[in-house]
């Protein structure tokens, strides 16, 4: 259980905790069927095409964190517990720290996760998520537009 700090963590991601949790469980072989649960958790709270795209994101965002580590992330087993773990604080910090672009925040935030290691998959992944989730990257900001006056 996590009892502490208050976390600073988008309502969206909170929303999909319950998928985070079943990818975990599928992730780590316990029941390889959850999958399917996670998406539909997902597509019950923002709509099929919304819901899909954001739980194919988050599977491929946390596997990748899933492959650099030693030890496998732990999470609740109740998909809808309101307790967290360090590790789900953690992974939800990331991914905000991402949207909010706090670079050096999120690289810290990763290699506590990892354990030291600051992996280019969970990286890319994890930024193809935080974009999807409500953090638009640097390069895909409007640019003020010229005017001839």
């Amino acid at each position: 259980m996590f009892l502490g700090r208050k976390m600073n963590v988008n309502d969206t991601l909170v929303a999909l905790l319950p998928s985070l949790r079943l990818f975990v469980a599928t992730g780590n072989r316990e029941q390889d069927h959850l999958w399917r649960k996670a998406y539909t958790a997902a597509s019950d709270v923002f709509g099929e095409a919304r819901g899909l795209a954001l739980a194919h994101r988050l599977q491929k965002a946390l596997w990748a964190v899933m492959r650099a580590r030693p030890v496998p992330l732990l999470v609740e087993i109740d998909p809808y517990d309101t307790s967290l773990t360090n590790d789900e604080v953690l992974f939800l910090e990331l991914i905000s720290a991402m949207c909010e672009e706090h670079t050096s925040r999120a690289q810290d935030i990763l290699a506590m996760l990892t354990y030291g290691t600051v992996d280019a998959d969970a990286i890319r992944n994890g930024l193809s998520l935080a974009a999807l989730v409500g953090g638009v990257p640097s390069s895909q900001k409007k640019r003020p537009i010229l005017r001839v006056v």
